[in-house]
């Protein structure tokens, strides 16, 4: 968690651990992996992005709620609303 930086040897045992299809040259060079198109992993992928597009976010609102506005001395520059405009 706290280790900033693998050396090669630590990126070939990740590379192996996690079954990625790079050569050892593209592990300890830090190459971009990405599955082919139609592959199952970018068929899950696609899926889930598509599902998490069309659910709306669970704590959005369309219209705030509006603060109560409590005039102070200290606020008194302040307004509560703008002005009405001309």
């Amino acid at each position: 968690h706290s280790q900033k930086k693998l050396d090669g040897a630590d990126l070939i045992e990740f590379r192996n651990r996690f079954n990625l299809p790079l050569t050892d040259e593209q592990a300890t060079s830090l190459a971009f992996y990405k599955p082919a198109e139609d592959s199952a992993e970018m068929q899950y992928l696609r899926r889930h992005r598509q599902q998490l597009s069309a659910a709306p976010c669970p704590g959005a609102r369309r219209c705030a709620r509006p603060c109560p506005c409590r005039p102070s001395p200290a606020t008194r520059s302040l307004r509560c609303r703008p002005p009405a405009r001309r």
